[in-house]
């Protein structure tokens, strides 16, 4: 009998432990980005690519909770004592993604109702790559590089193969969380207006933003090291 007990003692107080040491909270809109004014807040949006690039929140880094490989390496990377704030479309990826990750110890918020609800309560939703037909304003696209204090724009197509080439680099440096980068992909042919409104003329055309402001500019396909080196010196 006191055998039992103790058993059930046990049982309770790992419980009890388990409990403190792994948080997971669901919060509203409103509350939800409040939060994110917090420093060292890591803010993750963990639908596909793309859906995340016909819109997201602000300063949201793209973790596909899908393709687990690479959110437990992008996971991995991160400080235990950040704040993770999560969402997806409608709540439940980053319900499982959430449980996860309080597992692993991480202090976790979730948006509750998801993006759904987040867009539905807000009128100024921030804005992607081609969410309407016409394409970005050039309203939008100083929206996009004040998004982030450093935002590297990615003029691209489906049919330009150097863009294909450098789309796995981009996405890497997307999803590091050390560099402070966010990268923002435009689709060329459904943003013609945009590209001849910015002088655009040639694919892939990239533009390196700090605090809205552009500090590199370059035209053509680059290699991985290459570019790696242009943002480091800039």
């Amino acid at each position: 009998m006191f055998k039992l007990c103790s058993n059930i003692l046990m049982s309770l107080t790992l419980t009890l432990i388990t409990s403190i040491c792994f948080s997971q909270t669901q919060l509203g809109t409103a509350e939800f980005l409040n939060s994110l004014n917090s420093p060292n807040v890591v803010l993750l949006d963990v639908r596909t690519a793309k859906e995340f690039n016909g819109g997201t929140i602000a300063n949201a880094k793209n973790i596909d909770w899908n393709n687990r490989e690479a959110f437990e390496s992008y996971i991995n990377k991160l400080d235990k004592k950040q704040p993770i704030y999560l969402f997806c479309l409608s709540g439940g990826r980053s319900k499982k993604a959430a449980e996860y990750l309080a597992e692993q110890g991480f202090s976790v918020f979730e948006l509750q109702g998801g993006y759904l609800k987040y867009q539905n309560e807000q009128k100024n939703v921030f804005k992607s790559t081609t969410d309407t037909k016409e394409g970005l304003t050039k309203a939008n696209f100083q929206d996009l590089i004040k998004s982030n204090p450093k935002v590297l724009v990615d003029f691209t197509a489906d049919w330009c193969a150097p863009c294909k080439l450098m789309r796995p680099y981009l996405d890497e440096i997307d999803r590091d969380n050390e560099n402070g980068i966010k990268v923002v992909f435009i689709d060329a042919d459904k943003n013609k207006k945009l590209l001849h409104l910015l002088d655009v003329s040639g694919i892939p055309r990239l533009q390196l933003f700090k605090n809205g402001k552009l500090v590199w500019d370059h035209t053509g396909g680059i290699e991985r090291d290459e570019l790696l080196q242009a943002i480091q010196d800039h």
